[in-house]
């Protein structure tokens, strides 16, 4: 797992570190390229116009010194002039740069081209003779002064930006100038850039690993830290190997997750002693319901026991309903018969002192019959002994009277 890949490049917590480093770095490369570059291309384009004026002023000195040989009469005017011209010529500096002559005319007198000397300006092509124009013109300052311009320079094509100081020397009337090339100075100049940026390269350089390795010493922990509370890993522990914040925080993670697990434990302990009665219950339960399916059964079955016994009871009570209904019917056809026989018997004495016995006998056996309906019955007579001898042979052939009498 990369920083870049877990923080999302420089929007993470190493990239601003890593940034935080470099900002300085860019801070300082803007600095460079912005001000202080300019400001040395200015200082050393000052310090070439200052050495340009001195090759001038010694170019100068030259004329003073050969004017104040004519003026000795040592040297005539044109010698004077001709020993100027050829110490002049001889003068260069910065490598190819020289110094020129120009006349009244103006005329070059002087100059490395040999193809332009002693010729008059306004006979060159339209660009030189404007420069050489230029150049007349700026030097009519007593002070002196610079031209900026393009021209050819030696053993190159084309033309190059070239600064050149010119400033008149009013005895013979002669222009002397002499002038460097801009892009020799801005050549110095980016070879002073590249060396200041390879510079600044290595530095930053430096502060990416820098910061990188310090980026990683504060972040690692942080991922560490992140991924613990992601997981929710309590057995996880973050190395502390500083002693700044960070390891601060790492620390208070450690101290913070070894409470909790031991918590965990703890609880977790709880859980399976509940866990471990719960399991007790719930076999109670089971045995419960089965103890509570059992009564169950037992209820159903008491309860088909109590119908049917209530089944019998109303049974017997329509059978004890019709009994009693029944004997009532008895009784009453009992009480009939006894009436009836009361009236054979006293039939009977009627008939018995008439002498019809037999026929008295055969009408009481057919009237009982009739009042009972086959059915047995005990009747008292009493002890009238007027019925003593009918009985004895009506009763037994009356039904159940074997089981009464």
């Amino acid at each position: 797992m990369t920083l870049t890949k877990t923080n999302r490049g420089f929007l993470g917590l190493a990239g601003k570190i890593i940034l935080t480093g470099l900002v300085p770095v860019v801070l300082f490369l803007a600095v460079i390229f912005l001000y202080v570059m300019p400001r040395v291309r200015s200082t050393v384009m000052g310090s070439r116009k200052d050495g340009v004026r001195q090759v001038v002023e010694v170019a100068s000195s030259i004329l003073r010194d050969q004017e104040r040989e004519v003026q000795a009469g040592r040297l005539s005017r044109d010698q004077a002039q001709l020993r100027a011209k050829e110490l002049i010529n001889a003068i260069t500096f910065d490598g190819a740069n020289y110094v020129y002559i120009q006349g009244p005319g103006p005329t070059v007198i002087a100059h490395p081209r040999a193809d332009l000397v002693g010729r008059a300006t306004a006979t060159l092509e339209a660009g030189l003779a404007k420069l050489f124009a230029d150049l007349d013109r700026t030097a009519q300052d007593p002070d002196g002064g610079f031209l900026a311009y393009d021209f050819t320079k030696k053993g190159a094509e084309g033309l190059f930006p070239k600064i050149t100081f010119v400033r008149k020397f009013e005895p013979w009337g002669w222009i002397v100038g002499a002038g460097v090339y801009v892009d020799d100075v801005d050549r110095e100049l980016r070879g002073l850039f590249a060396k200041a940026l390879l510079a600044t390269l290595l530095v930053t350089a430096v502060v990416v690993v820098v910061s990188f390795r310090l980026a990683k010493g504060i972040v690692h922990p942080v991922q560490e830290l992140v991924q613990g509370l992601r997981t929710s890993d309590l057995s996880r522990r973050i190395q502390v190997s500083s002693r700044d914040e960070i390891a601060q925080a790492a620390e208070a993670f450690n101290d913070y997750n070894g409470g909790m697990r031991a918590t965990v434990l703890e609880v977790r302990g709880f859980a399976d002693q509940v866990a471990a009665g719960s399991t007790q219950l719930a076999a109670s339960a089971v045995e419960m319901a089965r103890a509570v399916e059992e009564i169950s059964k037992v209820s159903e079955e008491l309860k088909e026991a109590g119908e049917q016994v209530s089944a019998a009871m109303a049974s017997l009570g329509e059978g004890g309903a019709a009994m009693v209904l029944r004997t009532e019917q008895t009784g009453a056809q009992s009480q009939e018969a006894v009436a009836d026989t009361a009236r054979g018997a006293e039939a009977g004495r009627h008939n018995r002192m008439l002498g019809e016995p037999e026929r008295l006998e055969s009408q009481l056996l057919g009237s009982a019959r009739d009042r009972v309906g086959g059915r047995g019955v005990f009747i008292d007579i009493g002890q009238d002994a007027d019925f003593h001898w009918a009985f004895p042979r009506i009763l037994p052939n009356l039904p159940g009277a074997q089981d009464r009498t």
